[in-house]
Parts: C-alpha cells; structure tokens; sequence
C-alpha cells in the first residue's frame, strides 16, 4: 500500500483499526443475517424484535466505520436530503444509547451544497454527539432544523455543544468548510451553495 508524504504513522494505524473492525462487525452481521433469514418461523415475537434491533445497529455501525475509512477531500454538490439523511442515520444509535431523542426536521426541496460529503458528515457526527452529551445532562432532546438561507442552506442545532466555536471540534468545523455562529443555546451551521 503507497503512503504519501502527509501521511503519518498515526494514520496507518487509525486506517488499519477501522478496517478491522469494520470487518468485525460486518462478519457478525453477515452471521446475524443468515441466522434470522434461517430461524425466523417460531420465534418469540418479543425476541424476534431485539434480533431485528440488532441488526439494526450492526448494520448502522457497519455504515458508519465504511464512511470512517474514506478518504475526506473530494468537494461534490450534495442535496440537502440525502447528505443529512446519511447523518441521520448513522446519529440514531448513538443518540439511542444516551436516551436523548433528536427531533429532525428537514423540509423537502432545500438547495443543493457543495461540501466534502466526509468531512461534513464527520463533523456533523461530532456536534451532534456534543449536543447529545449536553441534552443528556440537561434532560432536553435535541433538535436539527435546516431551512434555505440566501440560496445556501442553514441548519441549526439546539442544544449547542459546548466549546463549539473553539478547539477540535471548531476546527473540524471549518475543515468541512461549515459557516457557523453560536448563540447562548443552540449552533447555527450554514452550507455553501452548489
């Protein structure tokens, strides 16, 4: 495998972890598919349930670690829907665990953006895990509402993670190239037009 001069150490490792436990996860899953296509007559309706909760969850967590392993950097137009769907998503497991609820609301024939679909979802990923820490303390849910802004596209995000305007996550922010202001209580996020 050719590394490029950029690439660190730290990167064949964190390439090599995702790849493993994406094979991992996918053999479980591929195993967990097979046993439910096979057993499913007869079983406990109840148990048939947490089964197919499982799956759920293996394959969410399947999709999230193929996205962790490409390679960020290719700028596209994306439409509003599908990149935030894909955040969705991969958002509902973890937000699940915490026993926060994220209330999306996303009309439909919002513009196209032009994003690095990667960085933007990792990021996103990132603020709404934040958020979801800060609910979790608070007793609150979180809401994501994106409405059209001046032919771009803005998304705001209540609670706000703490701390969002600085530090890691501020800068994996502006590496996916999202405009962003914070009030008191809430991130506002603002895609580029396509």
């Amino acid at each position: 495998m050719e590394r490029t001069a950029g690439e660190t150490g730290w990167d064949v490792v964190a390439e090599r972890i995702i790849r493993g436990l994406a094979h991992d996860v996918n053999n479980r899953l591929l195993a967990l598919m097979g046993i439910r296509e096979l057993g499913a007559e007869g079983l406990d309706p109840e148990l048939l349930r947490l089964f197919d909760d499982e799956l759920a969850r293996l394959e969410a967590t399947n999709r999230l670690l193929g996205r962790l392993g490409e390679t960020p950097g290719t700028v596209d137009v994306e439409t509003t829907e599908g990149l935030l769907s894909r955040v969705r998503e991969l958002h509902a497991r973890n937000s699940a665990l915490r026993g926060v609820r994220t209330a999306w609301r996303v009309p439909p024939g919002l513009p196209a953006v032009r994003c690095d679909g990667v960085r933007v979802e990792r990021a996103l990923l990132r603020v709404l895990d934040a958020s979801g820490r800060a609910a979790a303390l608070s007793g609150r849910d979180i809401e994501v509402t994106a409405r059209p802004a001046d032919g771009a596209v803005a998304l705001t995000i209540v609670p706000g993670p703490p701390g969002a305007l600085d530090g890691a996550l501020s800068a994996e922010l502006d590496a996916a190239g999202l405009i962003r202001g914070e009030a008191a209580d809430r991130l506002e996020l603002r895609f580029l037009p396509a």
